[in-house]
Parts: structure tokens; C-alpha cells; sequence
């Protein structure tokens, strides 16, 4: 019996090694199964290129580099295992986290303490920066932490804005049901760029096309102009050459019209000579490329033709331009318009500084001025600094100047925010506006510009002319540089404010302020002149860091001479890249204990509403109470009048400046009627 029950064990346990085996080789093979059926679902995702996760550590580095959240006051992270267990209870924390935490409840409970604040944030600043603003804290202290340079004003110290029910309407929107965006890889568009407006019947010669690249997953910009044979390339280079022989006349010194018939004439000449006929549409052709080629842009002109091109770039030999649209949603796009060749690159270069009336050359390869049209050039001749070839970067000057209408359209400001700063910079506030690269601070600077009373007397200084303002008491006056060699002084923007003194402004407006020209300004804003200008600056920490170190070097209890600060940001939202006033701050007072100003925050936006939200009472409009003798209701309803003028301004689709400027002068002489105008209908 011994030996049948060890077989029968036997037979039992070889039974159940084999179940197991089976159940095993049947778990890989469905293992194996599911990772194949895995692969072929990842195969068939599509990533953008070149992008693309192919490892598992790459995915948890993301996972470890995800900023933590923030709630309130308090700090969270969100921690996860590699078997995605439950976040961790407060028994299983570590020594490190108990420490943090009691940090972060030491510190809320010390929030109101000014002494406690005071040590915490001296402990910040770096010992070896004078600079007032603190430096990088360590990671785990910085988030829940307000910013120091803030300070709230109280209600007994401030007025609230009116409130706002804008809806965004305008005239060309209002009634209508908003129009479904197309998605970039539909877009299809096409418009006229020689002529700029033809007429039914007339020959266009350069249209742009704006469509999506498959090869290149983006959208490009492809301008399309006449189609040359290889016959009549050779053909436009000779006579191109030949024209070039017989040239006896500058066209600079020549009208449009003039220089067009000239070179027409000169056309017929030599095609007479060389004994050619050519049919009308040929002839045109060739025509064309003559104009752009000796009296426009060459290459580039029909950018500079398209109002929509807000910047032009080429960065380099065989590098197609690139262009910056107008149109939020394209933003920069390339072209298929290249220099393939170093020496043209070089000579157009050398034709652009010619334009603008400087040398470029090996001793001296670095351009930056303004065109004859306004826009703003910087060209770089490729020398041993430029690694790419010859490169240049042209900021068109817009036509007609945004307004009001346009930055409510946008989506940059509100008409109640408009109609503070139009009350502070009536009232002779300061105002500086602060941004980053290409936010809209000239442009912001330009409108708010526009609310100084007609009859004030206002000096603009700037490095390149880019203000246009409608009123007659107005001093332009734009720095520049040596001429010559000898003999001639820099005039730069130091000077022209020093002497903006003797002129006896109501305003001064400064372009930008980057070096020793702030300081004189800040120096005539405290001696009672008010002071618009730009910056550039992100936040409140960053503006009093600028201002304060080098090259700058303002004292800081100088700044408190400024009222009002306006801070703008690029947002990406729905695909489109936006500008935005991020938030509006006053000046409230100068802090010894901190040696910085305290800033008041009135208007702060919101990302969740896209709107700008009242945040705090206003101080400016606090002083104006006092002032005018008028009590808070009053302000508020001054501030609702000027409101309703923006209001009505933008639902007539107002946009050109001297238009602007009669209805604010209306404004300013006549207000009931003007009121009484608009609320009629009139």
C-alpha cells in the first residue's frame, strides 16, 4: 500500500507540476498577446514630430518634473508609486515632509506677524545683490508665498471700480452668431498683395497664400508672382544690366509715379535696342520685377506690402524668411521666399543700410535704424559674427496706428479698465507700462497717449519714431546717433530728456527707458511732470529689479514718484497667441523696512473668465476724490461716463485717430452733448 499511495502521490503532484506549467505557459501566452495587440494600438498613434516617448524612464523623469499644485496656503504634491498605490497617510510621512509641513504652519501662523514677514523675507535676500528683491528660495518655501512687493489697499484708502457687464459686442458682431473657427490644417487663404485693393479687371501681381504643409506639419506663407520662363530670366537680367548703364537719375529723389514711368521708358529703350518684342503679358511681367527690384523692396517687397505681416525675418543664407502674422492664430510662419546666394544676401544688406542713409561694412556690420516708412530695421552683414551669412529683422510700421477699438477687440483690455487709466492720465498720473519681448507695450503706450487733453503740451522722445498721436501741441523727437566721423556728437535719449526740461512739457512720453535716460525721468516726474514710458519687466519683482541694478541704477525710494504700472503677457489660448494686460498696479507707499514701493493691485486678469477682475480700492482714484471735492459715487460715475464714450467708440468701429481725437476733445469741452449724442443713437 506504501508503494501505490507513493504512486498515486506521485501521480498527484506530476498532475498539479503540470497544471501549473499549463496555466503558466497560457498566462505568458496571453501576456504576450496583450503586449502585442499594445504595440499595434501605440503604432497607430500618431505623435507630433519629432517628439516622441519611447522609454519608460523618460515618462517617469516627466512624471517627477511636474510642478507641484498649489492650494491656498498649504503645499500638495501629488506622489504615486510605480504600482500606483494611494497617496501616502500622514502616519507613513517622512521626517522631511513633517518638517515642510510644520514650515508651512509655522508660516500661517505668522502671516499677520510684520515682524515675522520682515525676517523671513530678509532671510530670502541674497547677501551678495543689493538689489531689494529676494532671490530663488528653496522649492519647497516658495509655493503658497504672495510676493512682497504687494500690499492691499484698504477700503477706507481706495474706491472700487465700477463694476463691468461687458459682453464683448461690436458692431460688426453684435446680432450675429460667432463664427466656427477653422481648424489650422483647413485653412486656405488668399488674398492680394500687388495691388493692394484691385478692381475687377486689373492684373494682380503678387498674392499671398496661407495654407496648411503636410511635410512640414505648420502653416506656411507662399507668395505668388508672375511665372518667368528661362528665356525671360536671361532676358530681365540683361536688360536689367542695361538699365543699370544708363542710370542718370537717383529715385530717391523721384516721386512714386515718376520713378515708375521712368523705368517703363527705360524698358521700351532697351528692349528697342536689343531688338526684342515682347507680347503684353510678358512685357508686364518683366516690368514688375524692374519696379520691385530698382524702386521697392526687392525680394521682400511684397511683405512690406501685406498690412497683415507684422515682422520680418531672415535669418540667414539659404534659410527660407519668415514672416509674423497679424492674425493670432497664424503667428510666425515660413515662406518660400529665400536668398539663396551669399554675395545677394550681402548686397541687399548693404542696399538696406543704404536705404536708412548708413555705411554697412566689414568695419562696421551691425544696422539698426528706422525705414523711410517708420518700421524698424536691424541687419547684421555677415562677417565673422553673423555664422549663418548676412541676416536682418524688419518691425513693420503699421498704417494706420491701433486704437482703443482695436486692443478691446482683441481681447487686451476691457472699456472699464480704459476708462481708469483715460481718468489717471488725465488727472497728470504716471504711468509706465511693463512687458516683455513684443507684448504690445508701444502700442499700449500709443492709446493710452490719446486720453492727455488736447490742449496739454507733450514731448515724446523715442529711439525710433513709432508714436502718432492727433493732437497739434505735440514734440516729436527721435534720438540719434554720430554722423560722421568727427565733428558730430551722439544725441541719444539722455540729452533729449535733459533738454525736454527747458521746453516746458505737461507730459512726457518715453518710448522705452533701458539705461541713464530713467533716471532723468524719474527725476522730472518728481519734480511734477507727468511721465508716460515702456519697460521691459514681466512682474512687480522683476520691474523694481530692473529699475533698481545696472545699468538702470534708480534709488528705490525714487520709484514711488511712479502712480500707476501696467503689466502685459503673451497667452497661448485655443491655439492663438494673445496679448493681455496681465494685471494693473498702483504705488501705494515706500517701504524703508523693505527698501521697495508697495504696489496696490486694482485690476488683476483671470484666466478662467478671460476677463480683468477688480481686486482691490484705487488709490489714484482715491487722490482724484480729494481733489476734484467729489465723493466716491461721483468718481464712479465719471468713470461710467468715459465708459460709454469707449463703448460707443468701439460699436461705431472707430479706428482712425483723428476721429478719436475730436470725440475726446468733445469730450473734454462739451460732454453732456456728446453724452446726450451717444445715448440718443446720434
Amino acid at each position: 500500500m506504501s508503494d501505490g499511495k507513493k504512486k498515486t502521490g506521485d501521480g498527484n503532484t506530476n498532475k498539479n507540476i503540470g497544471n501549473v506549467i499549463g496555466r503558466l505557459r497560457s498566462g505568458i501566452k496571453k501576456k504576450q498577446t496583450v503586449e502585442s495587440e499594445n504595440t499595434k494600438k501605440n503604432k497607430n498613434i500618431s505623435l507630433p514630430s519629432p517628439l516622441r516617448l519611447t522609454t519608460k524612464k523618460a515618462s517617469d523623469r516627466s512624471e517627477r518634473n511636474k510642478p507641484q499644485k498649489n492650494y491656498g496656503n498649504s503645499l500638495y504634491k501629488q506622489t504615486q508609486n510605480t504600482n500606483n498605490q494611494k497617496s501616502m497617510t500622514s502616519k507613513q510621512k517622512t521626517t522631511q515632509e513633517k518638517k515642510r509641513d510644520e514650515k508651512i504652519r509655522s508660516f500661517n501662523r505668522n502671516k499677520g506677524s510684520s515682524d515675522t514677514t520682515s525676517k523671513t523675507k530678509k532671510r530670502r535676500i541674497s547677501k551678495t545683490d543689493n538689489s531689494p528683491i529676494k532671490k530663488k528660495v528653496e522649492d519647497d518655501d516658495k509655493e503658497g508665498l504672495e510676493s512682497y512687493v504687494y500690499e492691499s489697499a484698504t477700503e477706507n484708502q481706495g474706491i472700487y471700480l465700477p463694476e463691468i457687464d461687458w459682453d464683448g459686442t461690436t458692431k460688426n458682431t453684435l446680432g450675429k452668431p460667432k463664427k466656427e473657427k477653422k481648424k489650422l490644417t483647413e485653412v486656405d487663404e488668399y488674398y492680394s498683395l500687388v495691388p493692394k485693393n484691385p478692381k475687377p479687371g486689373d492684373d494682380i501681381f503678387a498674392y499671398s497664400h496661407i495654407t496648411w504643409d503636410e511635410s512640414k506639419n505648420s502653416l506656411v506663407y507662399k507668395v505668388k508672382e508672375p511665372r518667368l520662363s528661362k528665356r525671360d530670366k536671361q532676358l530681365l537680367k540683361e536688360i536689367k544690366e542695361s538699365i543699370e548703364e544708363r542710370l542718370d537719375v537717383d529715385f530717391d529723389e523721384l516721386a512714386q509715379i515718376k520713378a515708375r514711368s521712368y523705368i517703363s521708358e527705360k524698358l521700351d529703350e532697351v528692349l528697342s535696342i536689343l531688338g526684342r518684342d515682347l507680347n503684353p503679358v510678358r512685357k508686364k511681367a518683366i516690368n514688375y520685377y524692374l519696379e520691385r527690384n530698382f524702386i521697392d523692396m526687392g525680394k521682400i517687397e511684397p511683405f512690406m506690402k501685406d498690412p497683415h505681416i507684422e515682422e520680418i525675418s531672415c535669418d540667414g543664407v539659404g534659410i527660407p524668411i519668415f514672416v509674423y502674422h497679424r492674425n493670432s492664430r497664424y503667428g510666425s510662419l515660413e515662406t518660400n521666399v529665400v536668398f539663396e546666394d551669399e554675395e545677394e544676401l550681402d548686397q541687399y544688406v548693404m542696399r538696406l543700410g543704404q536705404t536708412v542713409g548708413k555705411t554697412v561694412s566689414m568695419a562696421n556690420p551691425l544696422v539698426n535704424a528706422s525705414m523711410p516708412d517708420g518700421s524698424r530695421l536691424q541687419a547684421t552683414l555677415g562677417t565673422d559674427i553673423a555664422r549663418r551669412g548676412s541676416n536682418f529683422t524688419i518691425r513693420k510700421f503699421t498704417e494706420n496706428p491701433l486704437t482703443p477699438v482695436d486692443l478691446i477687440e482683441f481681447g487686451t483690455v476691457d472699456p472699464r479698465a480704459l476708462a481708469y487709466l483715460w481718468m489717471a492720465i488725465e488727472h497728470q498720473n504716471s504711468v509706465l507700462v511693463s512687458g516683455g519681448t513684443a507684448t504690445g507695450k508701444t502700442t499700449m503706450l500709443n492709446v493710452i497717449s490719446l486720453f492727455i487733453k488736447p490742449e496739454m503740451k507733450i514731448v515724446t522722445i523715442e529711439d525710433t519714431a513709432e508714436l502718432r498721436l492727433p493732437h497739434d501741441h505735440w514734440i516729436p523727437e527721435v534720438a540719434r546717433e554720430a554722423i560722421g566721423e568727427e565733428g558730430s556728437d551722439v544725441v541719444d535719449m539722455f540729452a533729449l530728456l535733459k533738454e525736454s526740461l527747458r521746453q516746458r512739457p505737461d507730459y512726457i512720453v518715453v518710448g522705452e527707458v533701458r539705461g541713464s535716460e530713467a533716471f532723468v525721468l524719474f527725476q522730472e516726474m518728481s519734480t511734477g511732470h507727468p511721465g508716460l514710458a515702456t519697460i521691459h519687466a514681466e512682474n512687480p519683482e522683476r520691474l523694481v529689479n530692473r529699475l533698481t541694478t545696472r545699468p538702470i541704477n534708480l534709488p528705490p525710494s525714487l520709484l514711488n514718484t511712479l502712480d500707476i504700472v501696467i503689466f502685459l503677457r503673451k497667452v497661448k489660448r485655443g491655439g492663438s497667441l494673445l496679448r493681455k494686460i496681465d494685471q494693473i498696479v498702483e504705488l501705494k507707499r515706500f517701504s524703508r523696512e523693505k527698501n521697495v514701493p508697495l504696489m496696490n493691485r486694482v485690476l488683476k486678469w483671470d484666466p478662467k473668465t478671460d476677463r480683468l477682475v477688480s481686486e482691490n480700492p484705487s488709490i489714484v482714484l482715491n487722490e482724484i476724490s480729494e481733489l476734484k471735492a467729489k465723493n466716491e459715487e461721483e468718481i464712479k460715475q465719471e468713470i461710467e461716463e468715459r465708459e460709454e464714450v469707449i463703448r460707443w467708440m468701439v460699436h461705431e468701429n472707430m479706428r482712425d485717430l483723428e476721429d478719436i481725437g475730436l470725440i475726446l476733445s468733445k469730450f473734454y469741452t462739451d460732454k453732456d452733448a456728446l453724452l446726450e449724442k451717444i445715448r440718443s443713437g446720434g
